[in-house]
């Protein structure tokens, strides 16, 4: 008999409208002139899953978009565990700004592919590192999911590349290295919980960051 294995779609919002010299505003509005292709996406995605989706309005409007261009789903809810990366006070800021006045210590090493080490917390915000551990137990339950149908997960970059980190148990630092470009979908499948567990991971990696 086939163990039955698990899908999880992981499908970041679409593009937003802030400037790109600046951090991410805390919930910026997506952007009405990008070229996406709503109904190509659609016909990627599972017609019977339990969907959730984080609370931030362009993961909410990027979710009706898709719904009106013929998503099917079985269930959905709003999810607070799969918000972006907050900033704290420094959504909106100069990103050159802030490593003059913040980072730029010889002792702090620049990280390859973003501005902001994973182990650095904006003030009243999260480290990369936080956004992982807040994401650790949830990723357990969906693992211990019942299989009967597919899940997908309408959320953020920093939100997608943790959840490839726990999969593949990398360090935050590492998991830093994956692109997650807008309306992208990244898939992963999981093992039975109740399947001999052999070497490796309980995750396999299907394919990351197929754009739409």
């Amino acid at each position: 008999m086939q163990p039955n294995y698990g899908r999880l779609i992981l499908l970041r919002h679409a593009s937003t409208r802030y400037d790109r010299r600046c951090v991410p505003p805390h919930d910026p509005p997506l952007e009405k002139t990008a070229s996406h292709d709503y109904a190509a996406c659609v016909a990627q995605l599972p017609t019977t899953a339990d969907w959730y989706v984080s609370p931030r309005q362009r993961c909410q409007a990027t979710f009706a978009l898709l719904q009106q261009h013929g998503a099917k789903l079985v269930s959905h809810q709003q999810a607070d565990w799969l918000s972006e990366q907050s900033y704290g006070d420094w959504h909106g800021e100069s990103i050159a700004q802030i490593w003059q006045q913040h980072l730029s210590k010889p002792s702090l090493p620049r990280h390859n592919w973003h501005f902001l080490p994973p182990a650095i917390r904006p003030p009243n915000g999260e480290s990369f590192a936080d956004v992982i551990a807040r994401l650790t137990s949830p990723m357990a339950q969906l693992h211990a999911k019942d299989r009967a149908r597919d899940t997908v997960l309408v959320t953020h970059a920093m939100v997608i590349r943790g959840i490839l980190g726990i999969a593949l148990g990398l360090s935050p630092s590492m998991a830093l290295g994956f692109r997650i470009d807008p309306l992208s979908i990244t898939q992963l499948t999981s093992i039975p919980p109740t399947k001999g567990m052999g070497d490796g991971s309980v995750w396999r990696i299907d394919y990351i960051n197929r754009c739409y």
